[in-house]
Parts: structure tokens; sequence; C-alpha cells
């Protein structure tokens, strides 16, 4: 594959399972605690390279009836049923685990993991978050959470030090979902993100949409001038990919590269990726 360009992949979506009975506290936890909710991974491609330079971990239920279940399946179950935090660790262990494996390929890859804002609440998961790392051999520079906008936060100074404390002790720091929600030019600016990720409803049809254009164009800028890690999500024709490149946006992730997959198969993704295996990969890395 040539420098800067992009690779399609097609992979089968997992399912998706309207009307059928919403899960319950035990058979979550009991599929939390079994490994049958887990991580699968959705490669984020550099725009400069064209290679797969880092990933966000999606949570998929291997479901022993359904098949695999898509998170939209589950995941308000889990939030009703005030699971985050146990889904949260467990989606962290997960990242690292597959971390691991795939650096004894040759393979070193960041690793992002959603985090509703709210859960800053608790003084003590910085400290619990980085103790989970150092105990599996993680890296917290590896790791990145990203702060979702699906979730707020009643005490917004336990927030702000939830975050410093996360930036302090070496993750990096996402805002999820940029452009929609919460999500604002005063918290990007005056938080310390070292990643922004422009939410898929401004990037789909940009190439023929002119005011998604411009504020595509804003916002980029802006990032690049704070120094931000730029992501674009939801990105599905080459003519969006395009414009992206054009306007100096970094990274790419969305169905026109890769869904989400299991840590395995993301193996196999990196091999035909990189031709170089490690080596080209730890070159894009920097």
């Amino acid at each position: 594959m040539k420098p800067g360009a992009i690779q399609p992949s097609v992979h089968p979506e997992p399912a998706h399972t309207a009307g059928l009975p919403e899960p319950d506290v035990q058979q979550l936890r009991q599929a939390m605690a079994e490994g049958s909710l887990t991580a699968w991974f959705q490669p984020k491609k550099s725009l400069q390279s064209g290679r797969v330079v880092a990933a966000e971990a999606l949570v998929r239920w291997r479901h022993p009836q359904l098949g695999t279940l898509a998170a939209g399946s589950f995941l308000p179950a889990i939030c009703r049923h005030g699971l985050e935090g146990e889904l949260l660790r467990m989606m962290l262990t997960a990242s690292i685990q597959a971390q691991t494996r795939w650096r004894k390929q040759g393979f070193r890859v960041p690793v992002s993991i959603n985090l509703p804002p709210h859960l800053l609440e608790q003084s003590d998961l910085p400290d619990e978050l980085l103790a989970i790392t150092l105990a599996l051999g993680g890296t917290p520079g590896d790791l990145c959470f990203e702060l979702m906008e699906n979730s707020t936060t009643r005490h917004v100074s336990d927030y702000y030090a939830g975050a410093c404390r996360l930036r302090m002790k070496g993750f990096g720091l996402a805002q999820d979902d940029f452009g929609q929600g919460l999500s604002s030019v005063h918290s990007l600016v005056n938080m310390p993100f070292t990643e922004v990720k422009i939410d898929r409803s401004l990037v789909t049809g940009c190439a023929r949409d002119p005011a998604l254009h411009l504020t595509l164009a804003t916002i980029i800028a802006l990032a690049n001038q704070l120094n931000l890690t730029i992501v674009a999500e939801g990105v599905e024709s080459d003519a969006d990919l395009g414009v992206l490149r054009q306007l100096g946006c970094g990274q790419v992730q969305g169905f026109l590269i890769s869904r989400a997959l299991p840590w395995d198969e993301f193996i196999r993704l990196l091999e035909d990726d990189s031709p170089g295996g490690g080596e080209a990969m730890q070159s894009a890395l920097g």
C-alpha cells in the first residue's frame, strides 16, 4: 500500500437486537465475569502515512444464544443498572491484555477507552485506573480516556479535578463526539485534553455541504493550534476522506477503514497494513 493511502476493510457488523428483553444485572455481571462481554478494537489511521496508528476499544457481547451483539443492544441496560464503572475497568483490562499480545508480535498500539464523565466524581478513580494499568504491565502513555458526551456530571469541579489527575498520571485524554451535546470550545481550551474526536455528524457529507466544510475547517485549525491530536469519526466515503486530508485532520476512523475487530483479527489487520511488520508500525507511531 502506498504511503498516505487508505485501504478499506470489510468485516461483518455485530447484530442489534431491538425488541428483545433487556438483560438484567445478573446477566450483565455474569457476561463480564466470564469474558463474553469484552473489547473489540476499531483502528485509527493516519492520513499522513496511511497506516494504523491507534485503536478505540468498543464493547461487544458474544451472547451464547444471539451471537455477537453490538453495544447498542445492551449498553443502555448497563447504564440503567449503574454498571458503567465495572464496564470501564473491564475494558481497561481487556485493552491492556490486547496491547500485550500485540506487543509480542512487534506492534505497539495506543488504545482509547470511553469514560463517562460522571465517573470522575469518584475521587479515587484515577488512582484505581493507574493501579490496574501498572498491575497488568500497561503503560499510561499508551492509553487514552475519551470523555463521552452521552453522560453528564453534577459536580463540575470534581470532573475537572479528575480529568487533571488522569493527565498527571500520564494517561491521554480526549474530548469525544466534539460538535454535539455539551462539548464546547471553552471546554476544549480549558481542559487538559491531548486529543479531540470530531463527531460523525460533522464528518458525514462534508464534501458536499459547505456549512459542514467550514465548521470542520474551523475546528481542525483550532485543534492544530492547541497541538491536539485530531481524529475524525464516522468516515464512510472517499470524498469526505479527501476533505479531511485537505483540511489537515491527523487521523480517521470509520467503516471506510474498518469496523471494530477482536484483538486477534486486529493483529492480522496490522500485518496486512504494515508490510514491514512491527518495525514499520514503530516508525509510523514515531
